[in-house]
């Protein structure tokens, strides 16, 4: 990405819901000059249940935290792909 001067950010994924590990990961990313998401996606069996029916977690529950966090990180990554063309 630095080579071709475009914007890169980590997407967290699975990380735990609760506890302090999301902000020890990202803090340790940031000192090694890299940078995350914001939005990320946590460990949640809305992920699992939604891939068995076939399908993607914002149609078998668009309103659940983890639909939420797919459409947040969706419009995290917008901006940054707009930026690139």
């Amino acid at each position: 990405a630095a080579a071709e001067k475009r914007p890169a950010r980590i997407l967290l994924n699975r990380v735990p819901a609760t506890g302090r590990l999301k902000q020890q990961i990202a803090a340790e990313l940031a000192a090694r000059g890299l940078h995350t998401l914001g939005a990320g996606l946590g460990n949640r069996t809305a992920f699992t249940t939604a891939f068995m029916q076939g399908l993607a977690v914002t149609e078998a529950a668009p309103r659940g935290v983890a639909g939420l966090e797919v459409m947040a990180s969706l419009e995290a990554l917008l901006p940054l792909m707009k930026e690139n063309r």
